[in-house]
């Protein structure tokens, strides 16, 4: 008894052993929700908004790839998650609203990805331009499961110097909750793209997976 008391003490002596499960369990804060009074748009099927079916080129804009996990709250992965994400083009035009002379005809505007059984989703998409002088580039996702409630937030793009102006990161989310949104970057490469620039994800839902436990 003597022995497996001293072991006890010897592992909670040891510098952030104690803390590994909590700082687990932080890593997976729920995602902040956004939801506008706006009617999402009609969402396409492809996860590839770079060129538009039948178009005969790519849309200008710098490319990127958009990438993450869906986990419930526990940090379980949740497999056939539909996520979708909607967005402006280069010029901050949203194609997916109103067409106008200066939408890019290239740029999809929708996509949809579903989770594989790993929770991972994937887009091929471009830098979105502004939208408006108080809005920093941004790309609106819901994602949508059968075992729980719909999430509808906006995902910000790392070192984009307007994420401190944006009306509504500012106003609408905890300034301790905003980096949950704020996808972080990193240099990419393939074949099938230029070099472009890679974001990181994880979207959090509240609730539990009824099929999966860690």
């Amino acid at each position: 008894m003597k022995y497996k008391i001293t072991l006890a003490a010897m592992l909670i002596s040891i510098p952030g052993l104690c803390c590994a499960n909590a700082k687990l369990i932080n890593e997976c804060e729920i995602t902040p929700q956004i939801w506008l009074d706006v009617t999402p748009p009609p969402i396409q099927k492809t996860n590839n908004l770079r060129r538009a079916v039948g178009a005969s080129e790519f849309a200008n804009g710098a490319p990127i790839l958009l990438e993450g996990k869906v986990l419930d709250e526990l940090c379980v992965p949740i497999s056939n998650a539909i996520v979708e994400i909607w967005q402006a083009d280069g010029k901050g035009n949203e194609v997916y609203k109103d067409t106008n002379e200066n939408s890019d005809p290239n740029f999809v505007g929708t996509g949809t990805s579903i989770t594989d059984n790993m929770g991972n989703y994937s887009f091929i998409t471009i830098m979105p331009g502004s939208v408006s002088k108080s809005r920093a580039p941004h790309i609106n996702i819901r994602v949508r499961h059968r075992d729980f409630q719909p999430l509808e937030s906006i995902i910000y793009l790392e070192n984009s110097h307007l994420n401190s102006k944006d009306s509504i990161l500012k106003n609408e989310v905890k300034a301790s909750k905003r980096n949950l949104l704020i996808a972080k970057a990193e240099k990419y490469s393939k074949n099938s793209m230029e070099d472009g620039v890679l974001y990181r994800l994880n979207v959090c839902i509240d609730g539990k997976n009824k099929y999966k436990k860690y």
